[in-house]
């Protein structure tokens, strides 16, 4: 489970960027892309969405994009010592 789980964030850390870029494809271009199918690349787009990111189909430019600015982040950011007290 817990590889699966370091697959999945890196999947979604990939896609994001595509999606950032604006550059995703069509749906079965970008699962080939993610070596996914198209059925695990919108249960990720449907896990991204019920987290927040509001993401549309543009067919002009053929890709995914946000309609609004997110930032996915997983890590650990340092904090103040004033702050945890």
């Amino acid at each position: 489970m817990f590889i699966n789980l370091l697959e999945c964030l890196e999947r979604i850390e990939e896609l994001d960027s595509l999606i950032q870029l604006e550059k995703t494809g069509r749906p079965n271009e970008l699962a080939e892309n993610l070596e996914l199918s198209v059925r695990q690349i919108y249960r990720l787009i449907g896990f991204m969405k019920n987290r927040g990111a509001e993401i549309e189909f543009c067919n002009y430019k053929q890709s995914y994009k946000y309609v609004n600015p997110v930032k996915f982040q997983i890590g650990f950011v340092k904090q103040e010592m004033a702050q945890l007290h």
